[in-house]
């Protein structure tokens, strides 16, 4: 029997753009490489706003299949939970921090979402830019 795969799915976010973007890997340290374009395989919505940086990984994952689920419950809340417009009409950005913020709450709040409908108990959650 071979080595055993860990999936986590994770959250990046951009340095230049007030933009984030949710995906699920088995091998997150490669794959931020690639959606920053040092490795070939990016995600083409990721190609504007590089460079990424980590904001939140989750792992844990009992596979792919468990991994892709989590990664679309969090899309799927994140697309339904109204935004506050005033931050995105506004133009504000990564540069003053306002922006890149209102995003993270938004995919926090998200997140807490997911975790009220999925058994997160075996799941390790790590925020690497603090939401709050």
């Amino acid at each position: 029997m071979g080595e055993t795969v860990s999936w986590s799915v994770y959250l990046i976010i951009s340095s230049q753009l007030p933009k984030t973007y949710v995906g699920a890997t088995n091998d997150f340290s490669r794959r931020l490489k690639q959606h920053n374009g040092k490795l070939k395989g990016g995600a083409k919505a990721s190609r504007a706003g590089r460079p990424w940086t980590c904001a939140c990984i989750v792992q844990g994952f009992k596979d792919q299949s468990e991994a892709c689920m989590f990664e679309s419950k969090w899309k799927s809340f994140s697309q339904k939970l109204p935004r506050k417009k005033e931050v995105e009409d506004t133009g504000i950005g990564a540069d003053d921090g306002a922006g890149s913020l209102h995003l993270l709450k938004h995919r926090e709040a998200a997140l807490n979402r997911v975790k009220g409908c999925v058994d997160c108990s075996h799941l390790d959650i790590e925020w690497h830019q603090d939401p709050s």
